[in-house]
């Protein structure tokens, strides 16, 4: 890898007279200059970071790691804390792990590796796992969308207990009494609160909870298109479906087109996020909109306090409110039982 010295040595200058060139602090004379940037190039040289940030204590870097690129949800939070870190003057290590928590450690370690001055985590699977990790690097870290129960944190998350009532409330009022819920991980954060807003709803309509139509397992389609096409062939069939996430949503879909039923004339359909370009989808996608914008400036917010040392508070879990968008996807119940 090429070095300060070799481009020093290429200019035939000292590597103060480099560091002075290529940063852009000190007087260098515009020939010397010149000089420097050309024997830079020529030898295809990269500033190091690391180095710049030794009198700052500060590399620039902020890592984040998301369980995986694919899912919407995690695709476009990415984005938004890219341009929230950039706003704010740092760059991005991006890492998803794939739902595996042995790569998820592995993204941690090599953020640490690369002296990363905090980081933002959406856990892979067991979040008490992710924190023990963090608290052994001793980086601060802002954890978002599912965080390790019962220790200190600061994490950020929607009010998902709160949006799937709405979501589950929405279907009532149309008259459905069959209502099926295709939810995610039970031992995540959000996988278990959406599912107690879906049972809160329930009770609270005066309505028992039937397991067969309440499930929880990974956030992927096969298992969205599974779980739904079992409630969809039970003999007295849900006449709704809700998915606890887009990618949940992407497999109900299937397995009700599979069955030669539609939305919402045989069976009506929400989902918890909002699917890439559900208003464009046929039928338009009812569903519960997480503020991503917030969550991801509140997390950077937050994360840049701790890494400022600044007096904030003890760590808190911040829960941000969310809105249900109502489309074609869902109908009265007598057209779904027709």
């Amino acid at each position: 890898m090429t070095t300060i010295r070799d481009v020093a040595t290429r200019a035939g200058v000292s590597t103060a007279t480099v560091s002075r060139a290529l940063s852009g602090r000190g007087y260098v004379g515009a020939a010397t200059r010149d000089q420097v940037e050309r024997a830079a190039a020529e030898l295809n040289y990269i500033p190091n970071a690391l180095a710049r940030g030794l009198k700052t204590r500060r590399s620039g870097l902020i890592g984040l790691v998301i369980p995986e690129i694919a899912d919407p949800f995690f695709s476009e939070l990415a984005q938004w804390v890219e341009q929230a870190a950039s706003e704010r003057g740092f760059q991005v290590l991006l890492g998803a792990s794939l739902g595996d928590r042995e790569r998820e450690a592995t993204y941690l370690n090599l953020m640490v590796a690369h002296e990363v001055d905090g980081a933002i985590v959406c856990p892979a699977r067991e979040a008490q796992a992710t924190w023990e990790v963090v608290q052994r690097h001793g980086i601060p870290t802002v954890f978002v969308d599912d965080y390790p129960r019962g220790v200190p944190v600061d994490a950020v998350l929607s009010d998902n207990a709160g949006g799937m009532a709405l979501l589950t409330r929405r279907m009532l009022m149309l008259g459905h009494r069959r209502i099926g819920l295709v939810g995610g991980q039970r031992s995540s954060v959000p996988g278990r609160q959406r599912e107690e807003g879906y049972v809160s709803a329930l009770v609270e309509a005066g309505i028992e909870v039937d397991p067969a139509l309440m499930t929880g397992g990974d956030w992927t389609v096969a298992e969205g298109e599974r779980r739904a096409g079992a409630m969809l062939d039970l003999p007295d069939r849900a006449t709704a479906l809700l998915a606890g996430s887009a990618p949940l949503a992407a497999g109900m879909m299937r397995a009700i087109r599979a069955r030669g039923l539609r939305a919402p004339d045989d069976v009506s359909v929400g989902t918890f996020d909002d699917p890439l370009l559900a208003s464009d989808m046929d039928p338009f996608m009812t569903c519960v909109q997480q503020p991503i914008d917030r969550i991801c400036s509140t997390a950077a917010r937050v994360l840049l306090a701790r890494m400022d040392g600044l007096e904030i508070g003890a760590p808190m879990v911040h829960v941000l409110p969310v809105e249900l968008t109502v489309r074609r996807s869902c109908g009265a119940a007598l057209a779904a039982v027709r």
